[in-house]
């Protein structure tokens, strides 16, 4: 097992209603020595924002679902969509 250390849950304004790719630059800024981030938020935003992250396209975030970016450098908001997983696949 790793013994990578875990930051607390935080809540961010940031992610609320009205969430893009300057609030996303500004949270990554935040938390640059993070290795790997997890974020919750609303649609449409979240859509749009990892759309606009990985060079366009449609992406549909359905209620509970889960997606993977990986960013091409802290410093970037460009990525690859690594996966989108729906609920359905989540659910026990």
């Amino acid at each position: 097992m790793s013994s990578a250390s875990w930051t607390p849950l935080a809540v961010d304004d940031r992610l609320s209603p009205g969430f893009g790719p300057e609030e996303l630059g500004g949270i990554f800024r935040e938390h640059r020595a993070a290795s790997a981030l997890m974020l919750v938020g609303h649609e449409p935003d979240f859509s749009s924002t990892v759309a606009a992250c990985i060079g366009g396209g449609r992406i549909e975030f359905k209620k509970g679902g889960l997606a993977r970016v990986d960013f091409e450098s802290p410093h970037s908001l460009s990525g690859t969509l690594v996966w989108l997983l729906p609920p359905r696949v989540l659910a026990p």
